[in-house]
């Protein structure tokens, strides 16, 4: 069962938007970005991207997708830390060797 991000009923917890802030953290340092290099490159808000990496809030679908479409993440990345679909590069400079080990990274 996937968890519930805040997308139905239940609203999102503080520890799957602190897991995503993780993610989202690893993945730019990863890629070698500074937070003012992702916005620019995705015009994404500055402030709305501090407020994810501050695990104060999560991106909404169309945001997501901007950080996809731009770095080659995935939403199953973003939203539940399941690596299978990452670029090799990427998954390797995160540290990722195996579905195991992201799952135990992204916790």
């Amino acid at each position: 069962m996937w968890p519930n991000l805040g997308m139905g009923k239940q609203p999102v917890t503080k520890r799957q938007l602190a897991q995503i802030a993780h993610r989202l953290r690893a993945s730019q340092e990863a890629l070698g970005l500074k937070s003012a290099e992702v916005c620019r490159m995705t015009g994404i808000k500055p402030n709305t991207y501090s407020q994810w990496l501050g695990a104060k809030g999560r991106p909404q679908l169309d945001e997501a997708m901007r950080l996809c479409d731009t770095f080659g993440y995935t939403l199953d990345w973003i939203y539940f830390g399941d690596p299978s679909g990452l670029p090799m590069g990427l998954a390797s400079k995160l540290g990722i060797g195996s579905a195991e080990e992201a799952q135990r990274k992204s916790a």
